[in-house]
Order: structure tokens, then sequence, then C-alpha cells
């Protein structure tokens, strides 16, 4: 034989050999998602869902492994609605769809209510919930994907009383969870802050006494106004005080520093102020390309809770790949653990009930149509060691 036709045979069956050998085996990994879809804060949970799709696009375009196989990511969405009876349905739904973690809810109420069927399934939980109660409930698979109303409500009574030198301050809430949750921890810290709160109440959905409270305000002698709410209820608010003699400031949470809440209080939105968590993105390089990387894929500018989202979902895939796998049993402690730089944050890592370590809030004001940089105050979570993790509640029963 000769050794150009030994070459040949050599190649081909070198050739047979590769062409034998089969594909490097896929590994589907299921995330679930819900948040309010439909409804009055849908542009909540429509930009938070975008945040999740951006990061596992770009993870099935430049695919991990685990294990030895190549990651493909699935995303499961449900709409709660904003309600926490219909994400106790949602979740239940999700629990059966063999999921790896979920990145659920956007509203306290709704992420509280749910918690504990995760929990009960060992699923970790991503949630934007402020309130505080989200993870004194005690389970371990409960994480939150921004800062919690104990840092921002710190962080909001420092600024009005220090930097709006305000000594009198009225607080006023929607009567949600959210709503309730942030005002109480605002309270709290302005009173801890030396300065007085001469006004404390909740409001209807529709408040149809607008005259009385705002006699009351002007009786009050507030400095400053502060409303824990949604953006629509927020300017409503502001839309009436527009022209009165009120010289107070007006200061609202995280959940109306939006677009929405400057179109739909127009004019009387100037001068307004809003706290949001983290530090603007347009301000560090990895915020500045996501920004740019939303507005691309979307076609659009997000309302600022894509970026805490697209966070929550590397930070659970980050504690997967430390761990080689997707399985919640072994990737959890990994997760609980974690340490690593984001875009909303240079130093993502949580403490032993599940909230960030480290909170950096930015306060924002409306000035010629626009929310632009008032001031950033950082908020930290304080983890005493002799504090023991209270226990979880009973599980609930969980039904087909």
């Amino acid at each position: 034989m000769s050794l150009r036709l030994g070459m040949s045979l050599i190649a081909l069956s070198v050739s047979a050999m590769v062409q034998a050998q089969p594909e490097a085996e896929t590994l589907l990994v299921k995330i679930g998602f819900a948040a309010p879809l439909s409804g009055l804060q849908a542009h909540y949970g429509v930009d938070m869902q975008h945040g999740v799709q951006l990061a596992l696009e770009q993870l099935n375009s430049s695919p991990i492994q685990l294990g030895g196989k190549t990651v493909q990511f699935e995303l499961f969405a449900r709409d709660d609605q904003a309600q926490p009876d219909k994400a106790i349905v949602v979740a239940k739904e999700l629990i059966q769809a063999d999921l790896s973690g979920v990145l659920a809810h956007f509203n306290s109420g709704t992420s509280i209510a749910a918690a504990s069927i995760y929990h009960a399934a060992g699923l970790p939980q991503m949630a934007m919930a402020s309130a505080v109660a989200y993870t004194e409930q005690g389970y371990d698979t409960a994480f939150r994907m921004m800062g919690n109303d104990a840092q921002q409500g710190t962080a909001l009574a420092q600024f009005m009383v220090k930097d709006l030198g305000a000594t009198k301050v009225a607080v006023l809430h929607d009567n949600s969870l959210y709503g309730e949750g942030l005002s109480a921890q605002v309270v709290k810290a302005v009173e801890q802050a030396d300065a007085r709160i001469v006004l404390a109440e909740s409001l209807d959905e529709e408040v149809k006494t607008w005259d009385d409270l705002y006699e009351r305000l002007v009786q009050s002698a507030a400095d400053a106004v502060f409303f824990a709410g949604t953006d629509r209820q927020g300017a409503a608010i502001k839309r009436f005080f527009h022209g009165k003699q009120s010289k107070w400031s007006f200061v609202t949470g995280d959940m109306g520093r939006t677009r929405l809440f400057i179109e739909q209080a127009q004019e009387a939105a100037e001068g307004t102020y809003a706290s949001l968590s983290g530090v603007p993105l347009e301000g560090v390089a990895a915020g500045r390309r996501f920004l740019q990387e939303y507005e691309q894929r979307f076609n659009g500018s997000s309302l600022g809770y894509a970026a805490y989202a697209y966070d929550g979902m590397w930070n659970m895939v980050t504690a997967m790949q430390l761990a080689d796998s997707s399985d919640p049993l072994v990737y959890l402690p990994h997760l609980a653990s974690l340490k690593r730089s984001g875009v909303t944050s240079q130093n993502i890592s949580y403490d032993r009930h599940g909230n960030l370590r480290q909170s950096p809030f930015t306060v924002y004001q409306v000035r010629k149509g626009e929310w632009r940089t008032a001031k950033i105050l950082l908020s930290q979570t304080r983890d005493p060691k002799p504090e023991p993790k209270p226990e979880p509640k009973p599980e609930p029963k969980l039904e087909n």
C-alpha cells in the first residue's frame, strides 16, 4: 500500500470518528417568573420581566456549562396581577414545572404570600419586595433583588431631615403592604433623627376627601410630605396640591420614580423627590452598557427595575456555576454566600436573612421634566452574630 493511500485511509478513519462522536448534551434549565403583567401596575412587571429576559438571552447566546452539559435556559412567566391571592395560585402552578429557581414577585404583598410555597418546594426565590416582613418569615430560600424598607426608610429620613431641613414630616401611604411597610420605616427613622411626625395616615385607592387632606396638612405645619405608593396615585396627589399655598417638599418612594409619574403629574411633578435603590446606572460602565443593551433590545428606556431583575438572574446563575449544578439543593448555599459585582452594585452579597448587605439609594428630583440625581446615600444591614435566625413558619400542604 502506498504512503499516500495509507495517509488517506487514516484521514478518513479520523474523520469518521469525529463524525461519530455525539454532540455535547444540552441541559434544559427552567426559570420561573411572576409579576403584574396586566392592570395598573403592569409597567412595573413588564420592566422587571425585560431584565430577566435580557439576562437569559445573553446566557443562551454564550452558553455556560453545568456538569459537563451545555445549558439552555427557558423562562416560564406568569401574571400575578399584583394580587396576593393570585400570586399563591401562580406559585403553585410554577412549582409544578420542574424549575431550578424563581424570580418573583414584584410587590411585597405577593412576594410574602407566595414565599412559603416556594420554600416548601425548595426553590430559591429572588423577589423585588422591599417590605421587611418578606425575609423576616425565616425562609432560607428568600432573597431580595434590591434594598429593603428599613434601608430605604433610613435613607429617606436622613435626606428629609438633614438635606431638606425638615423638622415636621407628614407621612401618607396607599394602604398596601408596600406602602404600610415603607411608611412605618420612614416614621421610625424620622423620629430617630429627632424630627416630628405631625400626620400619619393611609389613603384609599381613590381619595375622595382631597380638601380635608389638604387642610389637615396645612394645620400640621409639615415641612415635608412623604408618600409611599404607586406612581399613579402619587401623581394624583401632586396634581391636587399644585397651585395651592403649600410650602412643603413632596417626597415619594421607589414606585414613584417613573416616567409615568412625570407624565401624569405634568407641571405639578416639578420639584418632586423620589428614592430608588442603587446608584445611577449612567455613572458606571456596567450600568451604561446595560442601559444601551436594554434600549436596543426593547426599543425604549427602563423604569429602573429591569437592572435589579437582570442582576437577580445573574446572581442565581453565578451560584449555579459555583456549584456546577442547577439543582436548587446544591446551589442554594452558594447563593447565600454569593459575592459578585453586578450592574446595580459592585458589592452584591446577602446577610443570613436574604437581605442585601449593602444597598446604596439615590434620591432623584424632577427638574425640567426629568428625574435628575439629587444625592446618593449608602445604607447597610446590621447582622450581629448573636441574633438567631427566626424559625420558619409551618410549611403549607401543597395541593395539585
